[in-house]
């Protein structure tokens, strides 16, 4: 059974080697033009390409991509629910931990909009952009969670 195997990884590693070599490098003249190049040889490559932005650069403009009133409400809610709190809720989205009863009492006292708009912001950040697509399900998780737990869904309607 092995020997079989060897025969086979070699027959396709052959295979391999004799296909790559009968084709010809793609950035030389093709054999049906007459000049056409892929890419220009006159052609400055440092000029075509272009730069990525740094992160720092690529945090800015997405802040700036945020209206001024939506940015000052969520710099509010923010401060109100405190750096402690923040660094809470993204521990418990990153990482599973859950948010403290306190930091649950000031999740629902700011309320939903600022709890999730906050969370959509924070990763829009450059270093943590990779989690944004699930940020959006567990903020609204630990949102369910902190209001469940809080008196204000204990509280009957008097509508």
């Amino acid at each position: 059974m092995e020997m079989i195997k060897v025969v086979l990884f070699m027959g396709c590693l052959l295979s391999t080697i004799l296909i790559s070599s009968a084709n010809p490098n793609l950035a030389t003249k093709s054999d049906d033009d007459d000049e056409t190049w892929i890419i220009d040889p006159s052609t400055d490559l440092n000029m075509v390409f272009a730069e990525s932005p740094t992160s720092r650069e690529y945090n800015e403009d997405v802040l700036n991509k945020e209206s001024s009133e939506h940015f000052d409400y969520l710099l509010n809610c923010s401060e109100k629910r405190g750096r402690e709190c923040n660094e809470e809720v993204m521990e418990e989205i990153l990482q599973n931990r859950n948010v403290s009863d306190r930091c649950c009492e000031k999740i629902v006292s700011v309320g939903k909009d600022c709890h999730v708009g906050i969370a959509n912001v924070m990763f829009k950040n450059y270093h943590v952009r990779r989690f944004a697509s699930r940020s959006v399900f567990k903020a609204s998780k630990v949102w369910n969670r902190c209001y469940a737990q809080s008196d204000a869904a204990h509280t009957p309607y008097s509508g």
